[in-house]
């Protein structure tokens, strides 16, 4: 599911020079007076050297100095701990069990079960789950014990705690055969992106909650403001990767299609059971394994006549939880003066309209054609004003950014629904 750190998640170091005064001798020597980093953690930050402190209240605490943007942090752990300037303090390597195998053989040395037709690799989508062999529908795939998915059913605070506590502890942790696989992921979400890149999003559809609903819903449930970088890691991993019983080994690695494979859960004594995956359909050798993560326009085979809006995640809400574009069909909307305007674009590019029935009302095209034409003015005008404003060294700048292809591809189906609804209008009026 291919989809990375925060860009804005540096703002998030605890800097405490009272608290920690950078001691003036060290074990291998002196150190300049820095600037303090305490139990922190950032992404694009290099380390240089590794010092110890024998003045440090926490004791001999390792200390590591590391640089960002130019500016030199210390980083400090306490005893049986080591730094890193990604994940912030873990425990030394040397005392962690032995815990070095492949995710596959991880799981099934723990009771769970992978078929042998099963491999991991890369594909057209990024990492995926292939078969080797042909499948026949209803085949079991994958059998998890509760006890490898990192899941906590008090809440979802609770697992996006548990998540960042377990990456924390690296490879001393009993997950490490699975977070490993999650190292390098990429989520491009735009809840992950820097301000700057979002205003690249001004003015298009939003999705319900905005572009930062996973951590704005984060902070306000679970009342987590000392969240540092490697909590909003997890956070940004656990919304974008897990399954319905949380953080899912191997699940997780299926990307996004319809009517491939099915999931369940078997109860068994206690608090204990098995959640499973199988084959909805037969899976030639060499096919990918896909798996439903919203409810798109294309988990129905066709566009059947009843189905409305409200029936399914269009484009916005799509991109805006997983930061990608469905390959269509796919339902785009917006909003207009009065109403919201709604579509769907099939494989061929055609625009199909929803009808008016009991469940909710239809495509008004005539006041499609006004308030999209006033969309295009607006979009338009607004990207005249971004190019003064957002440096041309940024990223930003790069015409296959993210926000950029969203914005591209919304203009495209707008400007499709639009042809076609005054194709629909002529012909209207031609039959009266």
């Amino acid at each position: 599911m291919g989809r990375m750190f925060l860009a804005s998640a540096t703002l998030l170091f605890r800097f405490s020079s009272s608290l920690h005064p950078p001691p003036a001798v060290c074990c291998e020597g002196e150190v300049a007076p820095v600037t303090w980093a305490v139990n922190g953690s950032s992404p694009g930050v290099w380390c240089s050297q590794m010092l110890y402190s024998a003045e440090n209240y926490m004791g001999c605490a390792a200390l590591l100095s590391c640089e960002r943007r130019g500016q030199e942090i210390w980083l400090t752990c306490p005893d049986g701990y080591e730094p890193d300037c990604v994940t912030g303090c873990v425990p030394f390597e040397k005392d962690c069990p032995e815990n070095d195998v492949d995710l596959i053989s991880w799981v099934r040395n723990h009771g769970g079960f992978v078929d042998e037709r099963l491999v991991i690799r890369d594909g057209d989508h990024g990492r995926g789950l292939f078969a080797k062999e042909n499948i026949a529908t209803t085949d079991l795939l994958v059998s998890l014990p509760l006890e490898l998915i990192i899941t906590d059913k008090s809440s979802p605070c609770a697992a996006v705690r548990q998540l960042r506590n377990e990456l924390q502890r690296g490879k001393c942790s009993f997950y490490w055969p699975y977070l490993k696989t999650l190292h390098g992921a990429h989520i491009s979400v735009p809840d992950v992106w820097s301000f700057e890149e979002r205003s690249l999003l001004d003015g298009l559809p939003t999705p319900r909650g905005g572009w930062q609903s996973y951590s704005a819903k984060y902070f306000t449930d679970c009342l987590d403001t000392n969240a540092d970088a490697l909590t909003l890691h997890a956070l940004m991993l656990y919304h974008t990767r897990a399954g319905p019983f949380g953080m899912s080994p191997i699940f997780d690695i299926m990307n996004h299609g319809y009517n491939v494979t099915w999931h369940g859960f078997d109860a068994e004594d206690g608090h204990k059971g098995s959640f499973w995956f199988r084959a909805a359909s037969e899976i030639k050798a060499g096919g990918e394994l896909l798996n439903s993560m919203v409810n798109g326009v294309a988990f129905r085979p066709t566009i059947a006549p009843g189905m409305h809006s409200e029936d399914f995640d269009g484009a916005p809400e799509i991109f805006g939880n997983y930061g990608f574009l469905e390959s269509p069909p796919v339902m785009w909307w917006f909003q207009g003066v009065d109403e919201r305007h709604a579509w769907i674009v099939d494989a061929e590019g055609s625009a199909t309209w929803f009808q008016t029935t009991e469940h909710g009302p239809g495509t008004n095209i005539t006041a499609l054609l006004v308030d999209g034409a006033a969309m295009l003015v607006d979009l338009e005008e607004r990207q005249q004003r971004l190019a003064q404003i957002v440096p041309k060294r940024t990223s930003v700048a790069n015409p296959n950014h993210r926000a950029l292809q969203y914005r591209e591809a919304f203009k495209t189906a707008l400007k499709t629904a639009m042809e076609a609804a005054q194709v629909e209008l002529k012909r209207s009026r031609d039959e009266l």
